[in-house]
């Protein structure tokens, strides 16, 4: 669950708040720790998607990566 919050947080507030989420992908790859620095990332796509990677901030390992499309 905190992955999908982590990723929905790098989501611009403005598409947040007047788009809805129709469909949301994650791949998982490492898991975190508690205190873990996580960094999430966004790239917007086409057709309304959003392309998502949260990395773990002490070594720059991928934690997962995902893709959200809105309406």
């Amino acid at each position: 669950v905190h992955y999908v919050q982590w990723m929905l947080e790098s989501v611009d507030k403005n598409l947040l708040e007047n788009a809805n989420v129709q469909e949301v992908e994650l791949q998982y790859k490492a898991e975190s720790l508690l205190h873990d620095e996580i960094l999430s990332e966004v790239e917007v796509g086409e057709g309304g998607t959003r392309n998502h990677r949260l990395i773990r901030v002490s070594d720059g390992k991928e934690l997962a990566v995902g893709r959200s499309v809105w309406e």
